[in-house]
């Protein structure tokens, strides 16, 4: 290299954490230029002497740099510093990039290093502090939903202290919503139940009619139309946004139109969670054993310190603060892409002024696969053949329509340009012109993926609990329908004398996610994966095969949730199966054939989560159950024998007395511990004096009940009362015994309340089984009607789903409502007399199974079509069976009255 050229040594800088601060981070670049001038030492200590100096310059770099803003720090040369104000925003970690020189003659490359700024909490001073029971993170329709119900009055009065922080909250919600109607009804009976009414302004649009394009493909016409007939809803977002807000938080000219009572605070957190209930920065979210301390940031910069007994986190799919599990074998989430308009339309040389192009104005077009608009042989036609968009429209008031083209789930997503583009080709194809678009929508929603980490204290809800629909993408109303179950289970533990975050925050995740819940996402977790390796062709065969099942099947699997229309079709492993074995007679056969082929491959690469979700032998998934953590004793016997022999000797020693066992010897008041040195016995006996003892007065023992159920166990146990066999089995876990409480009388009265509607419904069977125009019957049951008998048959039609109703398998309200779990609790009042509690416990698990067999066969007696050889005579025969069943079922449900002592109740309608 020649005298005065220069080259450019690139310094190794310290890399400090990362940390959001006003979404600014610090960067700096240190570029040292070395004359290459002849040295009479090696390269390598020149390089050696630059690494330590910029080292130093690094340093000093950073100790000079003020808080709370951020610089860019060059060196052109050793002397000289240059300072100026850079305005990026924070990335999620640190980036080296490699940056060539402007100067090309230098030929030379350097590496950018940011640096971001290590902050702790003390960074964040709170100004302010609040108090709540429950905060909820997040201001979309999941939290509105979720702190809405919260904050419902309970016996007429509001018990519950419910605070919503979200610095956007006054924002409008962007996405436009879609519902089956029949799913949004049964929203609104859940809402109502709460006293939170939705009215009927929250609905926008409602089309009675729901169309669908599967044409070119399977001799199927391209201009043939699939008419599904369930209506279908458009939702009025800010109407609902209004609804789930509180009074004095809607905009003045829609004053008192809030329904919710709830309170907000405009601020959002400032985490990130590394692990299991640990956040960085340190001391931004603390957990203790009585709730969470969660530090906000408004836009301003203002820090409150919030301290609620729970927090729910309603920020979305890629939420910071909850983790997701990664001991459990996932696949990463597919995506949903879609680019959507509010347009306006020119009418004026429309040949039919009730369609839009072929849409039908008083239809919505859920899906139009047809890819007719691209040239043949064109690279346009070859892309989305492979990687197919759909039109989905809905037609509004006038000449207004919305427009979405959308990639129902891939990964990698597809890009929104090409959706957008797709999206005019496809309308100026079908000679739509658009004259105005209103708004414009970029749908992204992760579909899949990991499900929340277990025994985590923050509850993730909506999106960042994977509550999406990972084959359709529905959302809206699993999380509204969710919503009310974890609700009712945190204003039951809100109400809990004994609280504990942890068991709240277990018991609202497996409200979410519950065993049976999640064998059956596992199931539609398959759906979605077969879906995105399936070209268009592929697809329009798939969906013209779904929507030619019975629509309580096919209609169950869209949003499939407890609580919504349907989902009784999918939530068992038998009802999936069947679901499966249907579906796949009605695919074409190459499309068939693949999904066989599929479930093989997926089930040999994923391992159980698709077998275990069609089939009783692998059980069920693990859930959500709490589990309280294990004292670790050692052995007591041991210890005890030590101290013992210690007390004896001649040699003065310490005697090892922790604690709570002090507290154990020393129970009755007035008694003494001793806890110094020599030769002494910790009898307590009255009249004898330790200079370092003291004394106990169990009146103002502040251990709480559980710690005192801990201490009589242990007494027992010194004092040797106890067999050494019977204090392991208690002390393994002193506390379950205390989780384990007995049902009160009115939880029992179910059992019996439920055992009198068996036997009314045995007693009055030919009439609850069938209709003969004197009884309403339910929409569902209507459906079962028309599909068994073709829409017509005699004066009386055969409604066998009634049997589910009257064994607990239709409503939350029912008696036998998950009956064996209040079964299995009542384990402590077992009448040893009649059984013992093996015996017992082996009784409930009878019952659980004939009950699921008799539900089962109901079903099956319920499509008469489907069962062998098919027809009325058919329905005829499983119903008969189905009786035997009831009865086989009720003479288990007897004698588990028998075994608890409790009445046998005269045959009755009633549900309480």
């Amino acid at each position: 290299m020649r005298t005065g050229q220069h080259r450019r040594l690139v310094a190794s800088l310290v890399h400090t954490p990362h940390l959001q601060v006003n979404d600014t981070y610090f960067e700096a670049q240190v570029i040292l230029f070395v004359p290459q001038a002849p040295f009479a030492f090696h390269h390598s200590h020149i390089k050696r002497f630059v690494e330590m100096l910029a080292l130093i310059v690094s340093f000093a770099v950073l100790a000079g740099l003020p808080q709370g803003q951020a610089f860019v720090l060059r060196t052109k040369s050793i002397t000289s510093l240059k300072k100026s104000t850079a305005s990026q925003p924070l990335p999620s970690e640190y980036r080296q990039q490699s940056v060539t020189s402007a100067r090309s003659h230098a030929r030379s490359t350097h590496f950018k290093y940011r640096l971001y700024a290590a902050k702790d909490s003390t960074s964040f001073t709170p100004t302010s502090t609040d108090e709540c029971d429950v905060l909820v993170l997040g201001s979309g329709p999941a939290a509105r939903s979720i702190a809405t119900l919260l904050s419902a009055p309970q016996n007429g009065k509001l018990e519950f202290d419910i605070l919503v922080a979200d610095s956007n909250f006054d924002r409008r919600w962007a996405p436009n919503y879609g519902v089956w109607q029949d799913e949004w009804q049964a929203i609104c009976e859940l809402f109502e139940s709460f006293e939170r009414p939705l009215g009927k302004e929250c609905i926008d649009r409602l089309w009675l009619k729901t169309d669908c394009f599967f044409g070119g493909s399977f001799d199927i016409p391209v201009e043939e139309r699939m008419r599904l007939d369930r209506p279908y809803c458009r939702i009025e977002r800010d109407a609902l946004r209004r609804t789930l807000s509180p009074r004095g938080e809607v905009e003045p000219k829609y004053d008192g139109e809030g329904n919710a009572n709830y309170r907000v605070v405009r601020a959002n957190h400032v985490s990130k969670c590394t692990a299991v209930n640990i956040y960085s920065p340190a001391g931004s979210i603390v957990h203790d054993e009585d709730g969470t301390s969660v530090l906000l940031q408004s836009k301003e910069g203002k820090v409150t310190q919030v301290r609620a007994k729970l927090v729910v986190d309603c920020t979305g799919h890629e939420s910071r603060i909850v983790l997701k599990d990664d001991r459990v074998k996932s696949i990463p989430p597919g995506f949903q892409i879609a680019y959507g308009i509010l347009a306006e339309v020119d009418e004026t040389n429309s040949p039919n002024k009730e369609f839009f192009g072929p849409y039908y104005k008083e239809a919505m077009t859920l899906f139009d696969y047809r890819t007719d608009h691209f040239p043949n042989e064109s690279n346009e036609l070859s892309k989305a053949e492979r990687a197919p968009t759909f039109m989905y429209a809905m037609p509004l008031n006038g000449n207004r329509i919305f427009f979405e083209e959308t990639s129902l789930v891939a990964r990698p997503a597809l890009s929104f340009q090409e959706c957008k583009e797709r999206c005019m080709t496809r309308l100026q194809h079908l000679g739509i012109k658009v004259t105005k678009i209103e708004e414009e929508e970029y749908c992204y929603i992760p579909m899949g993926g990991p499900l929340p980490a277990k025994d985590q204290r923050v509850i993730g809800f909506g999106g960042s609990a994977a509550m999406v629909h990972p084959s359709t993408g529905y959302h809206l109303c699993r999380a509204m329908m969710g919503a009310g179950a974890v609700a009712k289970v945190i204003r039951e533990e809100l109400t809990e004398q004994n609280w504990n975050p942890d068991r709240a925050a277990a018991r609202a995740y497996d409200a979410i996610w519950s065993p049976n819940n999640i064998a059956q996402r596992n199931f539609v977790v398959f759906g979605g994966e077969f879906l995105m390796k399936q070209n268009v062709v592929g697809l329009r065969g798939f969906f013209d095969g779904f929507f030619k099942l019975p629509l309580p099947l096919w209609g169950g699997f869209l949003a499939g949730w407890p609580g919504l229309p349907n989902n009784e079709n999918h939530e068992t492993w038998w009802a999936r199966l069947v679901f499966g074995l249907t579906f796949v007679s009605k695919l074409p056969l190459s499309v068939a054939l693949d999904m066989l082929g599929s479930i093989a491959t997926y089930s040999i690469t994923q391992g159980v989560p698709l077998p275990q979700s069609v089939t009783p032998l692998l059980g069920l998934p693990d859930g959500y159950d709490y589990v309280e953590k294990k004292v670790v004793l050692g052995d007591v016997a041991a210890k005890t024998e030590a101290r013992k022999m210690i007390q004896e000797s001649a040699v003065e020693e310490f005697i090892p007395v922790d604690f709570e066992e002090k507290v154990l010897l020393a129970f009755q008041p007035g008694s003494k511990v001793y806890s110094g040195r020599g030769p002494s016995k910790l009898s307590g006996e009255a009249g004898e004096k330790y200079s370092a003892g003291h004394v106990i007065d169990s009146v103002h023992d502040p251990c709480p009940s559980h710690a005192l159920t801990r201490r009589l166990i242990f007494r027992t146990v010194l004092q040797g009362i106890v067999a050494l066999p019977s204090a392991y089995i208690v002390l393994g876990n002193p506390d379950s015994t205390l989780a384990a409480a007995a049902p009160s009388p009115a939880e029992l009265k179910k059992l019996q309340l439920g055992h009198a509607r068996v036997q009314y419904l045995l007693s009055n069977w030919d009439v609850l089984t069938q209709t003969c125009n004197n009884r309403a019957m339910s929409s569902t049951e209507l459906k079962q009607v028309v599909r068994t008998e073709g829409g017509g048959g005699g004066f009386c039609e055969k409604t066998p789903l009634v049997v589910q109703e009257y064994l607990g398998y239709k409503s939350i309200e029912d008696p036998l409502f998950k009956a064996d779990k209040l079964m299995l609790k009542a384990v402590p009042l077992v009448d040893e007399s009649v059984m013992d509690a093996a015996d017992y416990v082996d009784l409930v698990e009878r019952y659980r199974e004939k009950a699921d067999q008799t539900s089962l066969m109901a079903y099956t007696s319920s499509w008469g079509e489907a069962n062998p050889n098919g027809g009325k005579e058919v329905v005829d025969e499983y119903l008969e069976r189905t009786k035997d069943e009831v009865k086989e079922t009720e003479r288990l449900l007897r004698s588990v009255l028998s075994a608890l002592n409790l009445e046998v109740l005269a045959p009755s309608d009633k549900k309480a």
